[in-house]
């Protein structure tokens, strides 16, 4: 047996309506189906043996504040009971600003979550209607400042450029408002077209079109140079932290480390076998309801596919990886296993292989879907 988890992760598939642009498992959802997932999320947890120690509880979705007063406070409680969130050292909550209250900061706060994570996507009203937010940029302004007020000190929001439509000008505005509200951290994120989305149809329809790869490479380098003059740490591609304050829920998953997911669709990693639950709410109720695995897809990894992600995973923050971090878990020499593609790379200007440390360079973040396919 490996090193055990001490992270975990908690999908809570509710939205008071479906982004156009999203692929999550989530849906708009009844009291009585929201009280149906909790009451098997509040089992599926408790079969965990013991009282397991926590270092980080994300708690994602869907929209975990799209639940009612009464019921999101249930969640907190139900995790409370399970992890004890005052004694664990990150718990996060995403928040759509739009269902945001005061009574809800001030619970999650009082509970033990001292990490909220804003999904506000733009600041540009048009652009948000696109995208099928609900909230507009004054509503977005409002929820941070309220959850400051509140006493919330870690405060992350995401951003999507690239966004049919924009401009620009609109992207810079976009980063000039979100650095007014000096969170502390931002994730940012190029749009992706995903199958079985609104955009996905409407471009086959042509509807919509996607910006063009050289937009997208400037709209990337400017979220960089942007948030860099501002203070902020890069710490992973998309990922930009004040100083202390990056995701240590995201970088446990970078580096590798055992993880596990509860509610419907949410991953789990552990002993190299990766599992992603069924992705139905009503299914992942039954299952749990009914004793039986909550998991629909499960994967052992063989040890060059597990090799290959490991570096994958860690080429994505800005430190790397060293090769003696391979080495001692995988038992392999990257400089020697990968040596071609390594060379490639850093001749082309991508990779920087440095005192054992490999990593990517700023224009191999750009293209670093081309790097990883080499090591996958």
């Amino acid at each position: 047996m490996g090193r055990s988890p001490t992270s975990y992760y908690v999908h809570v598939p509710f939205c008071q309506a479906r982004c156009r642009y999203c692929d999550f498992h989530s849906k708009v959802g009844s009291a009585e189906a929201m009280t149906s997932f909790l009451d098997a999320l509040e089992t599926d947890l408790g079969r965990l043996p013991g009282r397991p120690r926590a270092r980080t509880v994300y708690v994602g979705g869907g929209t975990p504040t799209a639940l009612p007063p009464d019921l999101l406070g249930r969640l907190v409680d139900i995790l409370d009971e399970r992890f004890t969130l005052s004694d664990v050292e990150e718990a996060s909550f995403e928040v759509n600003p739009g269902t945001l209250t005061a009574r809800n900061v001030e619970h999650l706060l009082m509970r033990g979550v001292n990490r909220l994570s804003f999904g506000v996507q733009t600041f540009q009203d048009p652009l948000l209607r696109l995208l099928g937010r609900l909230h507009d940029a004054a509503t977005a302004h409002g929820a941070i400042q309220a959850a400051r007020s509140a006493g919330a000190e870690n405060l992350s929001l995401d951003l999507i450029y690239g966004i049919p439509g924009s401009t620009m000008d609109t992207w810079r505005d976009d980063l000039d408002q979100a650095l007014s509200l000096e969170t502390t951290h931002m994730s940012v994120y190029g749009l992706s077209i995903e199958p079985g989305t609104v955009f996905r149809g409407w471009v086959e329809e042509g509807r919509l079109s996607p910006l063009p790869g050289d937009e997208m490479a400037e709209r990337y380098e400017t979220v960089v140079e942007t948030l860099r003059n501002a203070g902020y740490e890069q710490y992973e591609i998309s990922n930009f932290a004040k100083p202390g304050f990056a995701c240590r829920h995201n970088i446990e998953a970078w580096k590798n480390r055992p993880y596990l997911g509860f509610g419907p669709s949410a991953a789990s990693y552990r002993d190299g076998v990766r599992s992603k639950n069924v992705c139905s709410t009503v299914e992942y109720a039954r299952r749990v309801r009914d004793g039986e695995p909550t998991a629909d897809e499960t994967e052992e990894l063989p040890a060059a596919r597990a090799l290959g992600e490991a570096m994958m995973l860690a080429l994505r923050m800005n430190e790397g990886i060293t090769a003696g971090e391979v080495r001692k878990r995988h038992g392999v020499d990257p400089l020697v296993h990968y040596r071609r593609p390594i060379a490639k790379f850093e001749k082309a200007g991508l990779l920087d292989v440095t005192r054992n440390r490999i990593r990517l360079t700023d224009r191999g973040r750009l293209l670093a879907d081309e790097v990883f396919q080499a090591f996958l």
